[in-house]
């Protein structure tokens, strides 16, 4: 699931993970309507607040090979469980 749909569908406010993570509602707007990348140091807290709902591999597509197959929310490649 995409920020986005997590923040909607979950009733969670900006604001509230925001807090969580320890940045400004702005920004957790931003990422969520993808104006901003989340930066790589930021990702593992946006995995925790979101319990694993919103992937490394969703928030950065483009440093999945970064995180690895054993991080949290990363999927290995091939879709399925070893």
């Amino acid at each position: 699931m995409d920020l986005q749909a997590f923040l909607s569908q979950k009733g969670v406010t900006a604001s509230g993970l925001a807090a969580r993570i320890g940045v400004s509602h702005s920004t957790v707007l931003r990422w969520a309507a993808k104006t901003l990348k989340p930066d790589v140091d930021r990702i593992p807290a946006i995995v925790e607040a979101t319990e694993g709902q919103v992937t490394a591999a969703e928030l950065r597509p483009d440093l999945a090979s970064l995180f690895g197959a054993d991080a949290p929310g990363i999927v290995p490649s091939g879709g399925g469980a070893p």
